[in-house]
């Protein structure tokens, strides 16, 4: 680690680029960054914003539906086949579409709900 870590720094160097020190950290396990956990182990999504999406409650209107993909959706990598399970709720959301929350909604609501 110590050795690619002075090949980084050396290379920023080399092209004039500096470091503000006070905000860097070095030899983590892991790191947040803009929502996501870094660590050797690959990107996910933070806890807090997975727990936060897990307490939803069923959205009762299209504005709030739109909310809620617009949460989930950044976790979007994370949920295998998202556009197709979303998509019963997208159509909720179109200007064209009557508000009718069945069971085909609550069922895409949930799934996307646990595969985080």
């Amino acid at each position: 680690h110590d050795e690619r870590l002075h090949s980084v720094l050396n290379r920023l160097a080399d092209k004039g680029l500096t470091l503000n020190f006070k905000k860097c950290q070095f030899l983590n396990a892991k790191i947040l960054f803009m929502g996501h956990e870094l660590s050797a182990k690959g990107i996910s999504p933070m806890r807090a914003k997975v727990e936060a999406i897990k307490q939803l409650k069923e959205p009762t209107t299209a504005s709030v539906v739109r909310s809620v993909l617009g949460l989930m959706g950044f976790c979007a990598r994370f949920i295998a086949n998202f556009a197709t399970i979303s998509q019963p709720l997208r159509e909720l959301t179109r200007k064209t579409s009557k508000w009718s929350w069945s069971s085909t909604e609550q069922r895409a609501f949930d799934q996307l709900k646990n595969q985080l």
